[in-house]
């Protein structure tokens, strides 16, 4: 009797144990959607576009498998905000395709300069280049040095309003002859 009774302890204990280490294991549902929550916001305030493109595809996805665990406002919040980042994500890879891998100049600015600005195009070197997004237009401005019309090198600061979209030159905004 004592073996029973000193097993069914045992048993109770193991038991006990096991329940506990389920809890621990198991998702605690609340708390996965504070971390969630958390980790959005986190990423909406990120600057790093690989690590938004990569993570806020996958709590979109899980948003979207879990919406059972979320209240209604918490849902359509998350969701609203990481589809945002989406699009954010998307702009910024349309305008990244307009610049070159290797220098950074925007590819159809240095084509017009070359083309329209330039005395020597063959002596095209670029210095930099910078954008900003306004009023859904993207600003260039690139810094550039070349031959001038006697052979001597000059620089040449242009600044221009380009489609966000695909690149094209709406309008020079300014050229300024060494800079």
């Amino acid at each position: 009797m004592k073996k029973i009774f000193l097993y069914v302890v045992v048993l109770l204990v193991v038991c006990s144990q096991i329940t506990r280490l389920w809890d621990f294991l198991t998702l605690d549902e609340e708390q996965e959607v504070k971390n969630l929550i958390e980790n959005v916001e986190k990423l909406n305030a990120s600057t790093d576009l690989n690590y938004v493109r990569e993570t806020s595809l996958d709590y979109l996805e899980i948003v979207e498998d879990n919406l059972d665990w979320f209240k209604k406002e918490q849902s359509d919040s998350l969701i609203l905000v990481l589809k945002n980042l989406k699009i954010k994500f998307s702009e910024e890879e349309l305008i990244e395709k307009q610049f070159h891998p290797w220098d950074a100049s925007h590819i159809k600015l240095e084509s017009y300069i070359k083309k329209n600005l330039m005395k020597d195009p063959e002596s095209y070197e670029h210095v930099e280049t910078g954008y900003t997004l306004e009023n859904g237009s993207l600003y260039v401005q690139t810094k550039i040095r070349g031959n001038n019309s006697f052979g001597g090198k000059s620089r040449m600061k242009v600044f221009a309003k380009c489609n966000k979209e695909n690149g094209e030159i709406i309008e020079i905004i300014s050229v300024d002859d060494n800079y």
